[in-house]
């Protein structure tokens, strides 16, 4: 799945929902990180400083209570194939 396809899903909140702990801009960065972006990357896609991105990912990893940038990878990817599925149970 592409970094668009994840941005579009936080930006209609369906990942907010499952992210309440996480500011928008929070989220947005987890996942273009959790997608393989560099710091680079989701620093201009979100239009903030690399330094932003990286301070937004560390904040994130708190408020998850996580063990470090992994975890946070893990958890956001494991959320949103949960979504996913329930999404799909509930259509069919």
């Amino acid at each position: 799945m592409s970094p668009q396809f994840f941005q579009k899903l936080a930006s209609v909140s369906l990942l907010g929902d499952i992210f309440p702990e996480l500011s928008d801009n929070q989220l947005k960065v987890c996942i273009l990180y959790a997608m393989g972006a560099s710091y680079d990357s989701i620093a201009q896609n979100c239009h903030i400083s690399t330094e932003t991105a990286r301070t937004y990912l560390k904040r994130s990893i708190r408020k998850l209570n996580l063990e470090g940038y992994d975890a946070l990878r893990s958890a956001v990817l494991m959320r949103t194939f949960f979504l996913m599925i329930s999404k799909t149970i509930k259509e069919s």
